[in-house]
Protein backbone atom coordinates (compact mmCIF):
# COMPACT_ATOMS: atom_id res chain seq x y z
CA UNK A 1 0.00 0.00 0.00
CA UNK A 2 0.96 3.34 -0.91
CA UNK A 3 -0.01 6.31 1.03
CA UNK A 4 -3.51 4.23 1.79
CA UNK A 5 -3.69 3.49 -2.05
CA UNK A 6 -3.66 -0.33 -2.14
CA UNK A 7 -1.12 -1.83 -4.85
CA UNK A 8 -1.88 -5.35 -7.08
CA UNK A 9 0.87 -6.80 -9.15
CA UNK A 10 0.58 -9.52 -11.97
CA UNK A 11 2.85 -11.43 -13.51
CA UNK A 12 1.54 -12.49 -16.86
CA UNK A 13 3.82 -15.77 -17.70
CA UNK A 14 1.87 -18.71 -19.87
CA UNK A 15 3.36 -21.75 -20.46
CA UNK A 16 4.19 -22.40 -23.87
CA UNK A 17 6.39 -20.10 -26.03
CA UNK A 18 6.79 -20.34 -29.66
CA UNK A 19 11.21 -19.26 -29.45
CA UNK A 20 11.89 -21.10 -26.49
CA UNK A 21 9.81 -23.62 -25.08
CA UNK A 22 8.33 -23.24 -20.98
CA UNK A 23 10.81 -19.83 -21.23
CA UNK A 24 9.25 -18.04 -18.31
CA UNK A 25 10.24 -21.56 -15.51
CA UNK A 26 13.78 -22.08 -17.75
CA UNK A 27 16.40 -22.35 -14.67
CA UNK A 28 18.02 -18.78 -14.91
CA UNK A 29 21.43 -19.40 -12.46
CA UNK A 30 19.63 -21.84 -9.67
CA UNK A 31 16.12 -20.60 -9.74
CA UNK A 32 13.47 -20.61 -12.77
CA UNK A 33 13.13 -17.24 -14.95
CA UNK A 34 9.93 -15.78 -13.29
CA UNK A 35 11.39 -16.83 -9.95
CA UNK A 36 13.68 -13.84 -10.03
CA UNK A 37 10.92 -11.07 -10.90
CA UNK A 38 8.29 -12.97 -8.13
CA UNK A 39 11.46 -12.37 -5.54
CA UNK A 40 11.79 -8.96 -5.98
CA UNK A 41 8.40 -8.61 -6.28
CA UNK A 42 7.56 -9.64 -2.35
CA UNK A 43 10.45 -7.51 -1.96
CA UNK A 44 8.27 -4.54 -2.05
CA UNK A 45 7.17 -2.03 0.16
CA UNK A 46 4.31 -0.90 -1.70
CA UNK A 47 2.58 -4.36 -3.45
CA UNK A 48 -0.27 -5.65 -1.14
CA UNK A 49 -0.90 -8.94 -3.65
CA UNK A 50 1.14 -10.41 -6.36
CA UNK A 51 -0.86 -11.87 -9.03
CA UNK A 52 0.63 -14.90 -11.82
CA UNK A 53 -1.79 -15.00 -14.47
CA UNK A 54 -1.09 -18.32 -16.45
CA UNK A 55 -2.33 -20.86 -18.86
CA UNK A 56 -0.33 -23.78 -17.26
CA UNK A 57 0.10 -26.41 -14.59
CA UNK A 58 3.61 -26.17 -14.43
CA UNK A 59 3.96 -22.70 -13.91
CA UNK A 60 1.61 -22.61 -11.56
CA UNK A 61 3.14 -24.93 -9.66
CA UNK A 62 6.60 -22.35 -9.90
CA UNK A 63 4.63 -19.56 -9.07
CA UNK A 64 2.55 -20.58 -5.42
CA UNK A 65 6.74 -22.23 -4.48
CA UNK A 66 7.40 -18.46 -4.85
CA UNK A 67 4.80 -17.29 -2.74
CA UNK A 68 2.64 -15.68 -5.62
CA UNK A 69 -1.33 -16.33 -6.13
CA UNK A 70 -2.42 -17.67 -9.12
CA UNK A 71 -4.78 -16.91 -11.61
CA UNK A 72 -5.76 -19.00 -14.46
CA UNK A 73 -6.35 -17.17 -17.89
CA UNK A 74 -9.00 -18.32 -20.30
CA UNK A 75 -7.72 -19.92 -23.59
CA UNK A 76 -8.96 -16.73 -26.14
CA UNK A 77 -6.04 -15.21 -23.69
CA UNK A 78 -3.76 -17.81 -24.07
CA UNK A 79 -2.44 -16.65 -27.33
CA UNK A 80 -0.15 -14.44 -29.01
CA UNK A 81 -2.13 -11.15 -28.37
CA UNK A 82 -1.01 -7.35 -29.68
CA UNK A 83 -1.33 -5.76 -26.16
CA UNK A 84 -0.95 -7.43 -22.47
CA UNK A 85 -3.91 -5.37 -21.59
CA UNK A 86 -6.89 -7.65 -21.42
CA UNK A 87 -4.90 -10.20 -19.62
CA UNK A 88 -3.69 -7.89 -16.78
CA UNK A 89 -7.61 -6.65 -16.49
CA UNK A 90 -8.65 -10.32 -16.80
CA UNK A 91 -6.56 -10.79 -13.31
CA UNK A 92 -7.26 -8.34 -11.71
CA UNK A 93 -11.21 -8.40 -11.95
CA UNK A 94 -10.80 -11.84 -11.06
CA UNK A 95 -9.52 -11.76 -7.57
CA UNK A 96 -10.86 -8.26 -6.55
CA UNK A 97 -13.89 -8.46 -4.68
CA UNK A 98 -15.67 -5.55 -2.69
CA UNK A 99 -12.37 -3.96 -2.29
CA UNK A 100 -11.06 -2.58 -5.56
CA UNK A 101 -7.37 -1.39 -6.33
CA UNK A 102 -6.36 1.62 -6.91
CA UNK A 103 -2.87 0.30 -8.68
CA UNK A 104 -1.84 -1.95 -10.80
CA UNK A 105 1.33 -2.96 -11.53
CA UNK A 106 2.63 -5.09 -14.83
CA UNK A 107 5.47 -6.89 -14.35
CA UNK A 108 7.28 -9.22 -16.98
CA UNK A 109 8.63 -12.08 -16.29
CA UNK A 110 11.33 -12.14 -19.24
CA UNK A 111 12.69 -9.33 -16.90
CA UNK A 112 14.69 -10.66 -14.28
CA UNK A 113 17.47 -8.32 -13.58
CA UNK A 114 14.20 -5.60 -12.46
CA UNK A 115 14.93 -4.69 -8.72
CA UNK A 116 12.59 -4.34 -5.86
CA UNK A 117 13.40 -0.64 -5.57
CA UNK A 118 13.27 -0.31 -8.98
CA UNK A 119 9.42 -1.42 -8.41
CA UNK A 120 9.08 1.03 -5.58
CA UNK A 121 10.57 3.85 -7.31
CA UNK A 122 7.71 3.39 -10.00
CA UNK A 123 5.22 3.55 -7.48
CA UNK A 124 6.74 6.39 -5.96
CA UNK A 125 6.59 8.54 -9.25
CA UNK A 126 3.14 7.22 -10.02
CA UNK A 127 1.47 8.77 -6.87
CA UNK A 128 3.79 11.37 -5.97
CA UNK A 129 3.82 13.15 -9.10
CA UNK A 130 -0.14 12.45 -9.53
CA UNK A 131 0.59 10.28 -13.46
CA UNK A 132 -1.87 8.30 -14.75
CA UNK A 133 0.68 5.50 -15.51
CA UNK A 134 4.48 5.23 -15.18
CA UNK A 135 6.65 3.01 -17.27
CA UNK A 136 10.05 1.93 -17.26
CA UNK A 137 12.36 3.15 -20.20
CA UNK A 138 16.18 2.04 -21.26
CA UNK A 139 18.16 5.18 -22.95
CA UNK A 140 19.31 4.24 -26.03
CA UNK A 141 22.32 6.86 -27.89
CA UNK A 142 22.65 5.27 -30.93
CA UNK A 143 22.23 6.93 -34.85
CA UNK A 144 18.87 5.67 -35.09
CA UNK A 145 16.35 5.82 -38.04
CA UNK A 146 13.27 5.08 -38.95
CA UNK A 147 11.00 4.15 -42.02
CA UNK A 148 7.81 6.51 -42.47
CA UNK A 149 6.23 5.80 -45.17
CA UNK A 150 8.41 3.89 -46.83
CA UNK A 151 11.63 6.29 -46.22
CA UNK A 152 14.47 5.84 -44.46
CA UNK A 153 15.39 8.93 -42.44
CA UNK A 154 17.50 9.93 -39.44
CA UNK A 155 16.31 10.17 -35.83
CA UNK A 156 19.43 12.37 -35.16
CA UNK A 157 19.65 15.82 -36.08
CA UNK A 158 23.31 15.52 -36.82
CA UNK A 159 26.27 12.57 -36.12
CA UNK A 160 28.00 13.01 -33.12
CA UNK A 161 29.73 11.10 -30.43
CA UNK A 162 27.60 8.46 -28.31
CA UNK A 163 27.43 10.65 -25.14
CA UNK A 164 26.65 13.88 -27.09
CA UNK A 165 23.89 12.28 -28.95
CA UNK A 166 20.63 13.47 -27.75
CA UNK A 167 19.12 10.20 -26.21
CA UNK A 168 15.76 7.98 -27.24
CA UNK A 169 14.09 6.02 -24.90
CA UNK A 170 12.57 2.33 -25.65
CA UNK A 171 9.77 1.32 -23.36
CA UNK A 172 11.74 -2.26 -22.01
CA UNK A 173 7.98 -3.89 -20.61
CA UNK A 174 9.83 -4.63 -16.91
CA UNK A 175 7.32 -2.23 -15.24
CA UNK A 176 4.23 -0.64 -15.90
CA UNK A 177 2.56 0.69 -12.90
CA UNK A 178 -0.69 2.36 -13.78
CA UNK A 179 -4.38 3.71 -11.94
CA UNK A 180 -7.19 1.35 -11.86
CA UNK A 181 -9.40 3.83 -13.62
CA UNK A 182 -7.17 4.05 -16.77
CA UNK A 183 -6.73 0.03 -17.05
CA UNK A 184 -10.97 0.17 -16.71
CA UNK A 185 -10.75 2.27 -19.88
CA UNK A 186 -9.88 2.01 -23.90
CA UNK A 187 -6.37 3.96 -23.09
CA UNK A 188 -3.29 2.18 -22.61
CA UNK A 189 -1.54 4.30 -20.41
CA UNK A 190 -3.80 7.78 -19.74
CA UNK A 191 -2.70 10.74 -20.66
CA UNK A 192 0.08 11.86 -18.15
CA UNK A 193 2.85 9.65 -18.23
CA UNK A 194 5.61 9.60 -16.15
CA UNK A 195 8.84 7.31 -16.22
CA UNK A 196 11.79 5.81 -14.24
CA UNK A 197 15.14 5.47 -16.39
CA UNK A 198 16.58 1.81 -16.46
CA UNK A 199 20.42 0.69 -16.57
CA UNK A 200 21.20 -1.64 -19.35
CA UNK A 201 20.96 -4.75 -17.16
CA UNK A 202 17.57 -4.12 -15.44
CA UNK A 203 16.02 -3.16 -18.53
CA UNK A 204 17.01 -6.45 -20.21
CA UNK A 205 13.98 -8.71 -22.04
CA UNK A 206 14.62 -12.52 -22.26
CA UNK A 207 12.75 -12.72 -25.55
CA UNK A 208 14.72 -15.94 -27.15
CA UNK A 209 17.62 -18.13 -26.76
CA UNK A 210 20.15 -15.90 -27.80
CA UNK A 211 18.74 -13.02 -24.96
CA UNK A 212 18.73 -16.18 -22.11
CA UNK A 213 22.63 -16.78 -22.86
CA UNK A 214 23.59 -13.47 -22.49
CA UNK A 215 21.01 -13.20 -19.02
CA UNK A 216 23.01 -16.96 -18.10
CA UNK A 217 26.18 -15.04 -18.17
CA UNK A 218 25.57 -11.85 -16.66
CA UNK A 219 23.53 -13.84 -13.70
CA UNK A 220 26.90 -15.73 -13.02
CA UNK A 221 28.99 -12.45 -14.00
CA UNK A 222 30.43 -9.84 -11.38
CA UNK A 223 30.76 -6.91 -13.12
CA UNK A 224 32.89 -4.67 -11.55
CA UNK A 225 33.54 -1.00 -11.71
CA UNK A 226 36.30 0.67 -10.63
CA UNK A 227 36.07 4.84 -10.48
CA UNK A 228 39.24 6.19 -10.71
CA UNK A 229 41.62 8.97 -11.40
CA UNK A 230 45.24 9.53 -11.97
CA UNK A 231 47.33 12.34 -13.40
CA UNK A 232 50.17 14.64 -13.44
CA UNK A 233 48.34 17.03 -10.55
CA UNK A 234 46.92 14.65 -8.58
CA UNK A 235 49.81 11.89 -8.54
CA UNK A 236 49.13 7.99 -9.93
CA UNK A 237 48.55 6.19 -6.05
CA UNK A 238 44.65 6.15 -6.98
CA UNK A 239 45.71 4.01 -9.79
CA UNK A 240 48.55 1.71 -8.63
CA UNK A 241 46.13 0.94 -6.07
CA UNK A 242 42.94 0.04 -7.94
CA UNK A 243 44.87 -1.84 -10.52
CA UNK A 244 46.27 -3.61 -7.90
CA UNK A 245 42.49 -5.05 -6.90
CA UNK A 246 41.42 -5.83 -10.12
CA UNK A 247 44.74 -8.16 -10.90
CA UNK A 248 43.67 -9.79 -7.29
CA UNK A 249 40.06 -10.11 -8.71
CA UNK A 250 40.53 -11.38 -11.97
CA UNK A 251 43.13 -13.39 -10.48
CA UNK A 252 40.84 -15.04 -8.15
CA UNK A 253 37.66 -14.47 -10.30
CA UNK A 254 38.63 -14.88 -13.70
CA UNK A 255 35.25 -14.39 -15.20
CA UNK A 256 34.68 -10.94 -13.85
CA UNK A 257 34.05 -8.16 -16.24
CA UNK A 258 36.12 -5.72 -14.51
CA UNK A 259 36.36 -1.86 -16.42
CA UNK A 260 37.63 1.33 -15.53
CA UNK A 261 35.80 4.34 -15.16
CA UNK A 262 37.98 7.80 -15.77
CA UNK A 263 38.23 11.35 -16.92
CA UNK A 264 39.49 12.20 -19.91
CA UNK A 265 41.34 15.18 -18.84
CA UNK A 266 43.53 13.25 -16.80
CA UNK A 267 45.30 11.09 -19.67
CA UNK A 268 48.36 9.40 -18.03
CA UNK A 269 46.24 7.68 -15.71
CA UNK A 270 44.51 6.03 -18.74
CA UNK A 271 47.42 5.46 -20.45
CA UNK A 272 48.44 3.31 -17.30
CA UNK A 273 45.22 1.70 -17.13
CA UNK A 274 44.95 0.57 -20.85
CA UNK A 275 48.51 -0.57 -20.74
CA UNK A 276 47.82 -3.45 -18.18
CA UNK A 277 45.13 -4.38 -20.69
CA UNK A 278 41.67 -3.40 -19.06
CA UNK A 279 38.91 -1.62 -20.77
CA UNK A 280 37.98 2.04 -19.96
CA UNK A 281 35.12 3.87 -20.05
CA UNK A 282 35.37 7.65 -20.42
CA UNK A 283 33.13 10.49 -18.26
CA UNK A 284 33.88 14.55 -18.07
CA UNK A 285 33.98 16.15 -14.90
CA UNK A 286 30.36 16.54 -13.98
CA UNK A 287 28.39 14.25 -11.97
CA UNK A 288 25.70 13.74 -14.30
CA UNK A 289 27.77 12.80 -17.25
CA UNK A 290 29.76 10.26 -14.42
CA UNK A 291 26.53 8.71 -13.28
CA UNK A 292 24.56 8.18 -16.92
CA UNK A 293 27.97 6.21 -18.43
CA UNK A 294 27.59 3.81 -14.68
CA UNK A 295 24.49 3.36 -15.04
CA UNK A 296 24.92 2.58 -18.56
CA UNK A 297 27.57 0.00 -17.51
CA UNK A 298 25.47 -1.43 -15.25
CA UNK A 299 27.62 -2.64 -12.71
CA UNK A 300 27.33 -5.35 -9.81
CA UNK A 301 30.23 -2.96 -8.27
CA UNK A 302 31.51 -0.02 -7.71
CA UNK A 303 34.64 0.71 -6.44
CA UNK A 304 35.53 4.18 -5.94
CA UNK A 305 39.23 5.41 -5.31
CA UNK A 306 39.22 9.26 -5.71
CA UNK A 307 40.83 12.00 -3.59
CA UNK A 308 37.51 13.14 -2.50
CA UNK A 309 34.14 11.75 -2.70
CA UNK A 310 31.29 14.57 -3.05
CA UNK A 311 27.91 13.67 -1.23
CA UNK A 312 26.06 14.44 -4.28
CA UNK A 313 27.88 12.25 -6.22
CA UNK A 314 27.25 8.96 -3.50
CA UNK A 315 23.64 9.16 -3.52
CA UNK A 316 23.16 9.43 -6.97
CA UNK A 317 25.15 6.08 -6.85
CA UNK A 318 23.01 4.79 -4.12
CA UNK A 319 19.81 4.95 -6.71
CA UNK A 320 21.83 2.33 -8.70
CA UNK A 321 21.05 -0.41 -6.95
CA UNK A 322 24.82 -1.67 -6.96
CA UNK A 323 27.22 -2.20 -3.68
CA UNK A 324 29.62 0.82 -3.45
CA UNK A 325 32.78 0.17 -1.95
CA UNK A 326 34.62 3.23 -1.18
CA UNK A 327 38.61 3.03 -0.95
CA UNK A 328 40.34 6.05 0.88
CA UNK A 329 43.13 6.94 2.57
CA UNK A 330 41.18 8.36 5.56
CA UNK A 331 37.53 9.65 6.22
CA UNK A 332 38.52 12.93 5.57
CA UNK A 333 38.47 11.95 1.82
CA UNK A 334 34.42 11.81 2.44
CA UNK A 335 32.51 14.29 2.46
CA UNK A 336 29.57 12.79 4.77
CA UNK A 337 30.94 9.67 5.58
CA UNK A 338 28.45 8.85 8.46
CA UNK A 339 25.73 9.33 6.20
CA UNK A 340 26.57 6.40 3.82
CA UNK A 341 25.14 3.00 3.45
CA UNK A 342 28.14 1.78 1.71
CA UNK A 343 31.55 0.11 2.21
CA UNK A 344 34.50 2.25 3.30
CA UNK A 345 37.75 1.15 3.62
CA UNK A 346 40.74 3.49 4.78
CA UNK A 347 44.11 2.39 5.10
CA UNK A 348 45.73 5.23 7.07
CA UNK A 349 43.37 5.65 9.56
CA UNK A 350 42.52 3.35 12.70
CA UNK A 351 40.40 3.79 15.70
CA UNK A 352 37.11 3.43 16.67
CA UNK A 353 34.44 4.56 14.12
CA UNK A 354 30.75 3.75 14.11
CA UNK A 355 29.94 2.92 10.96
CA UNK A 356 28.68 -0.73 10.22
CA UNK A 357 30.81 -1.68 6.93
CA UNK A 358 33.93 0.42 7.78
CA UNK A 359 37.47 -1.19 7.60
CA UNK A 360 40.78 0.06 8.47
CA UNK A 361 44.60 0.35 8.70
CA UNK A 362 47.40 -0.91 7.08
CA UNK A 363 46.03 -4.66 6.96
CA UNK A 364 44.28 -3.42 4.11
CA UNK A 365 47.53 -1.95 2.15
CA UNK A 366 47.38 -2.67 -1.42
CA UNK A 367 50.11 -3.82 -2.76
CA UNK A 368 51.18 -4.74 -6.55
CA UNK A 369 51.65 -8.35 -6.96
CA UNK A 370 55.73 -7.46 -7.53
CA UNK A 371 56.10 -6.17 -3.84
CA UNK A 372 53.62 -9.17 -2.13
CA UNK A 373 56.11 -11.68 -3.40
CA UNK A 374 59.13 -10.49 -2.15
CA UNK A 375 57.85 -9.72 1.45
CA UNK A 376 58.81 -13.46 2.63
CA UNK A 377 62.35 -12.82 1.85
CA UNK A 378 63.61 -9.03 3.27
CA UNK A 379 66.97 -8.88 3.35
CA UNK A 380 69.50 -8.03 6.05
CA UNK A 381 69.79 -4.36 6.95
CA UNK A 382 73.49 -4.08 5.73
CA UNK A 383 75.98 -2.26 8.44
CA UNK A 384 76.74 1.06 6.22
CA UNK A 385 73.55 2.55 4.12
CA UNK A 386 75.35 3.43 1.33
CA UNK A 387 71.77 2.53 -1.43
CA UNK A 388 70.11 5.57 -1.48
CA UNK A 389 66.42 5.47 -3.59
CA UNK A 390 64.45 8.58 -4.48
CA UNK A 391 60.81 7.81 -5.42
CA UNK A 392 58.02 10.81 -5.57
CA UNK A 393 55.38 8.66 -6.93
CA UNK A 394 53.79 9.10 -10.22
CA UNK A 395 53.70 12.81 -11.02
CA UNK A 396 55.46 14.25 -7.80
CA UNK A 397 53.74 17.20 -8.22
CA UNK A 398 55.76 19.33 -6.27
CA UNK A 399 58.72 18.51 -7.66
CA UNK A 400 60.01 17.12 -4.17
CA UNK A 401 62.32 15.09 -6.51
CA UNK A 402 65.19 17.95 -7.60
CA UNK A 403 64.78 19.23 -3.63
CA UNK A 404 65.96 15.94 -2.12
CA UNK A 405 69.02 15.36 -4.99
CA UNK A 406 70.22 18.46 -4.10
CA UNK A 407 70.34 17.87 -0.48
CA UNK A 408 71.83 14.02 -0.62
CA UNK A 409 74.68 15.64 -2.89
CA UNK A 410 76.62 16.11 0.39
CA UNK A 411 76.18 12.67 1.71
CA UNK A 412 79.53 11.04 1.21
CA UNK A 413 79.52 7.40 0.31
CA UNK A 414 76.17 7.33 -1.38
CA UNK A 415 74.80 6.30 -4.12
CA UNK A 416 72.17 7.74 -5.58
CA UNK A 417 68.91 6.71 -8.07
CA UNK A 418 66.25 8.57 -9.12
CA UNK A 419 62.73 6.75 -10.00
CA UNK A 420 60.63 8.96 -11.98
CA UNK A 421 56.74 8.12 -12.48
CA UNK A 422 54.83 8.33 -15.84
CA UNK A 423 53.58 11.72 -15.21
CA UNK A 424 56.12 13.38 -13.78
CA UNK A 425 56.27 17.23 -15.18
CA UNK A 426 59.63 18.18 -14.95
CA UNK A 427 62.52 16.33 -16.42
CA UNK A 428 64.24 18.97 -18.33
CA UNK A 429 64.86 20.95 -15.16
CA UNK A 430 66.05 17.67 -13.83
CA UNK A 431 68.53 17.40 -16.09
CA UNK A 432 70.32 20.74 -16.12
CA UNK A 433 70.21 19.93 -11.98
CA UNK A 434 71.64 16.87 -12.44
CA UNK A 435 74.25 18.55 -15.26
CA UNK A 436 75.57 20.23 -11.59
CA UNK A 437 75.79 17.55 -9.15
CA UNK A 438 79.08 16.20 -7.55
CA UNK A 439 77.92 12.65 -7.89
CA UNK A 440 75.61 11.49 -10.96
CA UNK A 441 72.74 9.97 -10.01
CA UNK A 442 70.90 7.10 -11.71
CA UNK A 443 67.50 8.39 -13.19
CA UNK A 444 65.17 5.58 -14.09
CA UNK A 445 62.45 6.49 -16.04
CA UNK A 446 59.48 3.99 -17.30
CA UNK A 447 60.17 1.47 -14.27
CA UNK A 448 58.29 -2.42 -14.73
CA UNK A 449 60.76 -3.19 -11.46
CA UNK A 450 59.92 -0.85 -8.75
CA UNK A 451 59.73 -3.73 -6.17
CA UNK A 452 63.41 -4.69 -7.16
CA UNK A 453 64.68 -1.39 -7.03
CA UNK A 454 63.36 -0.69 -3.30
CA UNK A 455 64.13 -4.55 -2.14
CA UNK A 456 67.60 -3.53 -2.88
CA UNK A 457 67.82 0.09 -0.96
CA UNK A 458 69.03 0.45 2.45
CA UNK A 459 67.09 4.08 2.67
CA UNK A 460 64.48 5.22 0.35
CA UNK A 461 63.02 8.90 0.64
CA UNK A 462 59.40 9.07 -1.12
CA UNK A 463 56.03 10.97 -0.33
CA UNK A 464 52.94 9.77 2.04
CA UNK A 465 51.35 7.30 -0.57
CA UNK A 466 51.34 4.35 -1.34
CA UNK A 467 55.37 3.67 -0.93
CA UNK A 468 55.07 4.00 2.62
CA UNK A 469 53.67 0.52 2.22
CA UNK A 470 55.17 -0.77 -0.15
CA UNK A 471 58.76 -0.47 1.72
CA UNK A 472 57.28 -0.77 5.35
CA UNK A 473 56.23 -4.15 3.81
CA UNK A 474 59.76 -4.82 2.22
CA UNK A 475 61.45 -4.28 5.27
CA UNK A 476 63.17 -0.90 3.94
CA UNK A 477 63.57 2.57 6.38
CA UNK A 478 62.14 5.53 4.51
CA UNK A 479 62.48 9.28 4.70
CA UNK A 480 58.78 10.88 3.91
CA UNK A 481 58.71 14.49 2.47
CA UNK A 482 54.77 15.17 1.58
CA UNK A 483 53.31 16.56 -0.94
CA UNK A 484 50.26 18.07 0.62
CA UNK A 485 49.03 19.43 3.91
CA UNK A 486 46.60 16.54 3.83
CA UNK A 487 48.92 13.75 3.40
CA UNK A 488 51.28 15.69 5.94
CA UNK A 489 48.02 14.66 8.71
CA UNK A 490 47.62 11.26 7.81
CA UNK A 491 51.68 10.68 7.65
CA UNK A 492 51.93 12.44 11.37
CA UNK A 493 49.68 9.62 12.40
CA UNK A 494 51.11 6.83 10.53
CA UNK A 495 54.60 7.71 11.90
CA UNK A 496 53.85 6.09 15.04
CA UNK A 497 54.56 2.65 13.53
CA UNK A 498 57.90 3.48 13.62
CA UNK A 499 58.55 2.53 9.78
CA UNK A 500 58.83 5.65 8.55
CA UNK A 501 61.15 8.93 9.46
CA UNK A 502 58.23 11.43 8.81
CA UNK A 503 59.54 15.32 8.18
CA UNK A 504 56.60 16.76 7.11
CA UNK A 505 55.14 18.96 4.18
CA UNK A 506 58.23 19.08 1.76
CA UNK A 507 58.05 22.26 0.52
CA UNK A 508 58.67 23.32 4.13
CA UNK A 509 61.43 21.08 4.76
CA UNK A 510 65.02 23.04 4.37
CA UNK A 511 67.74 20.77 2.29
CA UNK A 512 69.74 20.77 5.23
CA UNK A 513 67.23 18.88 7.30
CA UNK A 514 67.01 16.08 4.74
CA UNK A 515 70.72 16.22 4.26
CA UNK A 516 71.00 15.39 8.01
CA UNK A 517 68.38 13.62 8.74
CA UNK A 518 69.69 11.27 5.62
CA UNK A 519 73.28 11.13 6.89
CA UNK A 520 71.85 10.16 10.24
CA UNK A 521 69.77 6.98 9.24
CA UNK A 522 72.66 6.11 6.99
CA UNK A 523 74.68 5.52 9.82
CA UNK A 524 72.84 4.08 12.39
CA UNK A 525 72.31 1.12 11.57
CA UNK A 526 70.13 -0.42 15.09
CA UNK A 527 67.37 2.57 13.71
CA UNK A 528 67.67 1.54 10.34
CA UNK A 529 66.86 -2.28 11.26
CA UNK A 530 64.31 -1.32 14.00
CA UNK A 531 62.27 0.59 10.97
CA UNK A 532 62.58 -2.81 8.94
CA UNK A 533 61.01 -4.97 11.66
CA UNK A 534 58.80 -2.33 12.68
CA UNK A 535 57.47 -2.56 8.62
CA UNK A 536 57.25 -6.14 8.56
CA UNK A 537 55.22 -6.43 11.48
CA UNK A 538 52.71 -3.43 10.53
CA UNK A 539 52.10 -4.89 6.20
CA UNK A 540 51.67 -8.55 5.60
CA UNK A 541 50.95 -8.13 1.98
CA UNK A 542 47.59 -9.61 2.04
CA UNK A 543 45.63 -6.03 1.83
CA UNK A 544 44.28 -6.88 -1.66
CA UNK A 545 42.65 -10.76 -0.22
CA UNK A 546 41.41 -8.73 2.44
CA UNK A 547 39.30 -5.98 0.02
CA UNK A 548 38.42 -9.27 -1.99
CA UNK A 549 36.74 -10.74 0.84
CA UNK A 550 35.02 -7.40 1.55
CA UNK A 551 34.07 -7.20 -2.53
CA UNK A 552 32.56 -10.95 -2.35
CA UNK A 553 31.15 -10.61 1.28
CA UNK A 554 29.19 -7.79 -0.48
CA UNK A 555 28.35 -9.26 -3.18
CA UNK A 556 26.75 -12.23 -0.60
CA UNK A 557 24.78 -10.10 1.37
CA UNK A 558 21.58 -9.59 -0.07
CA UNK A 559 20.58 -5.87 0.78
CA UNK A 560 24.28 -5.03 -0.53
CA UNK A 561 24.47 -7.15 -3.89
CA UNK A 562 25.65 -8.07 -5.95
CA UNK A 563 22.65 -5.84 -7.73
CA UNK A 564 21.17 -7.38 -10.02
CA UNK A 565 21.71 -10.60 -9.72
CA UNK A 566 25.19 -10.78 -9.87
CA UNK A 567 26.88 -14.08 -8.94
CA UNK A 568 30.54 -14.52 -7.43
CA UNK A 569 31.50 -17.68 -7.89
Amino acid sequence: MKNGLKVIAVVPARGGDPEVPYLNIKKLGTIPLIAHTLEEANKSHYIDRLIVSTDDDQVERVAREYDAEVVRRPDELAQNIPEIREVIRHAVETVENDDRFDIVVTLQATSPFRRAEQIDAAIDELVDNDFDAVISLKEVRTLTWHRPRGKLEPLFERPARRVELEPLYHEDGAIRAVRRDVLASSERLGEKVGHILMDKMSALTVHDIYDFWLAEKLVHLPRVLFCVDGGSEMGMGHVYRSLAVAKELTKIVPHADVCFLMRAELPEGMQHIAGAGYPIRVARQDADTTIGVIRDYSPNIIINDRPFLADDYLRALAGLGASTINLVDSLDDIEKPFELASIIIATMQEGDVELDDYHAGPAFAILRDSFRKKTNKVPAISDEGRKLVVSFGGSDPQNLTMKALSALDGVADVSVTVVLGPAYGYRSELEALVAKLSVKPEILKNVEHMADILFEADLVLCSGGMTVFEIAALGRPGIVLCQNTRERERMEGFARYGTILHLGLGTDVSEETIRDQAEGLVKDRGRRQQMSDAGARLVDAQGASRVYEVMKKAGDTGNRGPANGGRWL
